[in-house]
């Protein structure tokens, strides 16, 4: 049983908050850009504080997060990480793109962001509950809140995400 394995029972949460299943009370991450046009992923606000070239993105978001989620999966997995860019910039010339280059740049995007969350998945459920952090800042806490470190992240993110959504007078996704 996954209550009597925190990892696996992590793990489960973690799967619940990027595709919506039954338990999980807030939109999804998976919910929250399905239906966005990729033209709407790359919409950036601008507010007197801060043009519109300073604000990310919901594609740029997306990407940010794949990244960290990659960078976490290959440590649990006990590969090097190659994270070195926590911002990686959009496909070179996608904003002026043909719509359906734009499109398979963002459908492709998204299927390597399922693919690395569902790698995320199955590393945290296969770890020892009573393995410890790596790294010596965090050695008193198991090595699966690693990825409860990734949920809180990409929560916050998925927040940014929604409200970029209303920015655009995009329906709310319930």
């Amino acid at each position: 049983m996954p209550e009597d394995h925190p990892p696996r029972l992590f793990a489960s949460i973690l799967d619940r908050a990027l595709a919506q299943k039954p338990g999980w009370e807030h939109p999804a991450l998976l919910t929250l850009v399905q239906d966005l046009t990729p033209r709407q992923a790359l919409y950036r606000p601008e507010t007197p504080q801060r043009p519109s070239s300073e604000s990310r993105c919901v594609w740029e978001l997306l990407l940010h997060m794949h990244g960290w989620q990659a960078h976490v999966a290959r440590r649990l997995g006990g590969e090097p990480s190659t994270y070195n860019n926590p911002w990686p910039g959009l496909p070179e010339g996608i904003e002026q793109a043909p719509a359906e280059d734009q499109r398979r740049a963002w459908d492709a995007m998204l299927d390597r962001l399922r693919a690395t969350h569902t790698l995320l998945v199955s590393r945290v459920a296969a770890l020892d509950p009573a393995e410890r952090y790596p790294h010596e800042d965090l050695a008193d806490l198991p090595h699966w809140m690693s990825a409860v470190f990734t949920q809180l992240h990409d929560s916050y993110h998925a927040g940014q995400i929604a409200l970029l959504r209303g920015l655009q007078g995009l329906a709310a996704v319930e």
